[in-house]
């Protein structure tokens, strides 16, 4: 039984699938390339496009802490009566329990870590750099497969962070930068928003539907 709680919503058994089912999936392409967006008119002609959204902000308790983190917004609450949601957790995918150490990234941003000049560490002082990497591919890949094209991701976090995530010292203290995930959407053309820029997703979305 698959419950998910989002705006005292239940998500469908199908969208549902794509959150359980996250281990199996990067399994099946951990050693895929990322390689340029693969987009398919069969799954954007003639129909809606879906957009990927961190599944902590549609309600699911995936957090390193085991919690939620609830958006609400009437552009959210629109597209999942349209069931345009596609809910993803990175760190999930990439066998990431829940709860699980807080993960802060040490020596740059996503950028960095996808460049091998930044980590991924835990507060325990583990290297969880392989598994964010992991998690970044399953990400990419799940959009290439579906032709997203619009992601709204979670503020902050170290996987999906958009515009600032925490500098590394585990001080509560915030920098410029994005996460690592984010980083691979952006350079696989998805364009990525916070969970504070939901009318501007919507309106990329128009633009992209307009075409």
């Amino acid at each position: 039984m698959c419950v998910v709680f989002s705006h005292a919503t239940i998500l469908s058994e199908e969208r549902c699938t794509w959150t359980l089912s996250a281990a199996r999936f990067i399994a099946a392409i951990a050693d895929a390339k990322l390689g340029a967006p693969e987009v398919r008119a069969s799954d954007t002609l003639g129909s809606m496009h879906k957009v990927l959204v961190s599944s902590c902000l549609v309600g699911d308790p995936v957090r390193y802490d085991g919690s939620a983190a609830i958006s609400r917004h009437p552009v959210l609450d629109r597209w999942l009566q349209e069931e345009r949601i596609i809910p993803f957790c990175p760190e999930i995918a990439a066998g990431m329990g829940t709860p699980r150490p807080a993960v802060e990234l040490l020596g740059g941003d996503g950028k960095a870590v996808l460049e091998a000049r930044a980590w991924a560490m835990g507060q325990s002082g583990a290297d969880v750099t392989g598994a964010f990497i992991a998690g970044a591919r399953a990400t990419v890949a799940l959009c290439q497969q579906m032709g997203i094209r619009v992601a709204v991701l979670k503020e902050g976090s170290p996987s999906c962070g958009s515009t600032y995530i925490y500098d590394g010292n585990f001080s509560g203290a915030i920098i410029h930068g994005q996460g690592v995930t984010a980083t691979a959407l952006r350079e696989h053309g998805v364009s990525v928003f916070s969970e504070d820029q939901w009318e501007q997703a919507q309106a990329r979305l128009s633009e992209l539907e307009d075409r």
